[in-house]
């Protein structure tokens, strides 16, 4: 029983094979000519094409003139394809460097008109302190520390350059959530932890950060629409309400609104040092980054140059 099935199973192959072998085989004859044909110009393409197609459906209909087999006819287009292809490279090897230049001058000229990516800048601008700080560091921080850290600022600008994309969007709202979601946690469990909750300074600080609140809500188109559906008066009130409640805890808690305004002039303080820093730094990468892609570009035209100056 078995013997049969191994018999019948060899017919079917057989069958299969004699059937596709031909028709697989021409195309990837085909393929290859259109391939090696593609370095010339069109009008040497062209012919080339017409000529090699011409003589491979004559061969093709001569064997089936002759009694012979589709599973025949394959090995004879194998053998005159390898008995041609040092001439097929042959014929096409003045092309390719001057469709190589050309390709490079195309790209030489895309990077010249090319406008940096935010998603560039803002990459160079975090990834460029974050090394020089393992580097200055004096503790000896482990290459995975390093490379993870590198990485995870790669993945998070490649998902900024494609928040437009549905799945990208995804990733970062629920990374974005998942770290804010950490920060609390490790915030409320220092607070437990440390007793910092009858600290009345921590008090009247956690009260001073429902501010924040109201305020991610304006700067985050994300929270615009899902929470207040772009309604500017719900802003308004949310931020009211967060300033009073504020405030009343701080008179509660301190007998006084002064830490507060305190408080809230130390958030401003350190926000206009933060923006004028990292704007610095977004100003400097943004430089390298133009830099870079316009010198990128001047050495491809280099490059294309030296290519055609070879020919």
């Amino acid at each position: 029983m078995v013997a049969v099935r191994l018999l019948v199973l060899s017919a079917v192959i057989t069958i299969v094979i004699g059937a596709f072998i031909l028709p697989v085989v021409k195309a990837l004859i085909i393929a290859w000519v259109r391939f090696y044909t593609s370095f010339a110009p069109l009008d040497r393409r062209e012919r080339r094409r017409a000529d090699v197609f011409r003589d491979i459906y004559e061969q093709i209909e001569d064997c089936l003139k002759s009694n012979y087999k589709p599973a025949e006819i394959a090995p004879k287009l194998v053998v005159r394809w390898a008995l041609g292809f040092i001439n097929d490279v042959s014929w096409c090897m003045p092309f390719i460097p001057a469709k190589v230049a050309d390709k490079v001058a195309g790209w030489s000229d895309n990077l010249r008109h090319r406008r940096v990516p935010a998603a560039m800048v803002a990459g160079v601008a975090v990834l460029l302190p974050i090394n020089y700080s393992f580097f200055i560091s004096p503790a000896n921080q482990l290459l995975g520390v390093k490379l993870i850290a590198n990485v995870v600022i790669i993945v998070f600008m490649l998902l900024l350059s494609n928040f437009k994309h549905p799945v990208a969007r995804r990733i970062f709202s629920a990374w974005m959530g998942i770290g804010v979601a950490f920060m609390m946690g490790v915030i409320l469990w220092l607070s437990i932890h440390l007793y910092l909750y009858t600290i009345p300074w921590f008090q009247v600080f956690s009260l001073g950060i429902l501010l924040l609140v109201p305020f991610m809500q304006v700067v985050d188109k994300a929270w615009r629409d899902n929470i207040t559906s772009g309604r500017r008066l719900l802003f308004v009130m949310c931020w009211v309400l967060a300033t009073a409640a504020s405030l009343a805890g701080s008179q509660i808690i301190a007998g006084s609104m002064m830490p507060m305004f305190l408080l809230w002039e130390e958030f401003v303080l350190f926000a206009g040092i933060m923006l004028a820093v990292y704007g610095a730094i977004a100003f400097a990468a943004y430089l390298l980054c133009l830099l870079g892609i316009r010198g990128s570009a001047g050495g491809l035209r280099l490059v294309a140059s030296g290519i055609r100056r070879l020919r």
